[in-house]
């Protein structure tokens, strides 16, 4: 059997970890520069506000209800993750992280303890030991327990634990399960589907073959509709692949006009992109910078350029890569226009550098020395107090250093302080 253990609202449960004022109160935590709702608790769930409600549409209804509110804090909600994903990992033998709230678990060899009673086992153990709400779902394989993870949260009655252990539950789910809410079934494909009278997981079981389900799409389809069906078709994936490509965006507070600016912001992005690729230990090999003036103030005009450069050597360092996308900005910022956001794409990714002659390897080589150092003060101190200088913090820092909440377990500076008088 496998199971999928989903932190619930995973974001505002992170501050609800460090903050005891949150507990029994509306929180609502915001996408980048307070654009839509990401995250929300329960309590706020039951004022009617939902995710994907954007700020300024529900401005009012917050200030009367008393909802707090947050932006969101990536590096504080990772170290969370990374502490609830090796609780998991205590617990069973096989785990495949699946998101950054949600892991796939292979419950092999409990079947003699009862499946819903180590679900709880696991359930409890996390709550105590990283103080997160969770739901877990069981079931014959990934997609089935996707969607017995969604009845574990949608009915209290569960308490947050659901087995799919019969043939009976497996057709009872699929009745009540809508077809877009199907693990691996995009917005586009279940319209497609609905399109067809096809409206929940067992109308695509019942009403569909098998070679029908593989020519609608393709293979992907047919092996959603073979694991539908109770059959193994996606393995547990232990390691976890290294990712393709590395992109790191934000949306400004505050448009941006000047040219220190956006380099300011295009070197502050460059610099989360080098500290994700040696956390993974490869070089990029190419890099991309993309620009967008805001969309809904066309009357100041549109600009959305992007160019890209392939590296003469493939490098992991934060200097050589500020050094070619700074490039790449210099030769696509046009003054006049209102910049609202700014991208930093690297990809091509290599597990080893394959020199040329008079190519800048030796300065390459002299900046790697200084990455772990940056890492160490990025991760556990603050970026401010080791970074490139372009990367400034005077127009630009205003407008990428958002005002989000504190780190307790990630900055030092920043630990809990309790007063005991």
């Amino acid at each position: 059997m496998i199971a999928i253990c989903d932190a619930n609202y995973f974001y505002v449960a992170c501050h609800m970890l460090v903050e005891p004022r949150l507990w029994n109160k509306p929180v609502i935590v915001w996408s980048n520069n307070r654009g839509v709702i990401v995250s929300l608790n329960p309590a706020a769930k039951k004022l009617g506000f939902r995710r994907g409600m954007v700020s300024k549409d529900i401005e009012r209804d917050i200030k009367i209800h008393g909802v707090i509110t947050f932006e969101s804090n990536y590096q504080f909600y990772e170290d969370i993750s990374a502490r609830f994903l090796f609780a998991l990992s205590e617990k069973v033998e096989k785990m495949q992280k699946n998101s950054i709230d949600e892991a796939f678990l292979s419950l092999k060899g409990f079947g003699h303890i009862g499946y819903d009673k180590y679900c709880r086992e696991i359930r409890d153990y996390v709550k105590k030991n990283v103080g997160l709400p969770t739901g877990i779902g069981v079931g014959t394989n990934k997609t089935l327990a996707k969607i017995s993870s969604r009845f574990a949260k949608q009915y209290t009655r569960f308490e947050n634990v659901f087995v799919m252990d019969t043939e009976q539950k497996r057709i009872e789910c699929l009745k009540r399960t809508p077809i877009k809410n199907v693990w691996g079934l995009g917005g586009r494909l279940s319209d497609t589907l609905i399109s067809k009278d096809i409206k929940t997981a067992y109308d695509f079981v019942s009403k569909v073959s098998q070679k029908q389900a593989r020519s609608l799409y393709n293979v992907d389809l047919e092996r959603t509709w073979c694991e539908l069906n109770g059959e193994i078709c996606y393995e547990l994936e232990t390691v976890e692949p290294d990712r393709k490509g590395i992109s790191v965006s934000r949306t400004f507070q505050k448009e941006i006009e000047s040219l220190d600016g956006i380099r300011q912001a295009v070197a502050t992005y460059t610099a989360v992109c080098a500290e994700n690729l040696r956390s993974q230990r490869s070089y990029a090999r190419s890099i991309t910078v993309y620009l967008e003036t805001n969309r809904f103030r066309k009357q100041f005009g549109a600009y959305n350029p992007d160019k890209s450069i392939k590296l003469p050597v493939p490098t992991d360092t934060t200097p050589m890569l500020i050094r070619y996308a700074l490039a790449l900005v210099d030769n696509m910022f046009v003054q006049g226009f209102k910049y609202k956001k700014a991208g930093v794409v690297i990809n091509g990714f290599v597990k080893s550098k394959q020199t040329v002659l008079f190519d800048p390897q030796p300065l390459d080589d002299k900046f790697a020395l200084i990455s772990p150092v940056e890492d160490f003060y990025s991760h556990g101190f603050d970026r401010k107090l080791l970074s490139q200088a372009v990367m400034g913090y005077g127009e630009g820092n205003d407008i990428i250093e958002r005002n989000i909440s504190d780190c307790p377990t990630t900055n030092f500076r920043q630990i809990i302080r309790i007063d005991c008088d």
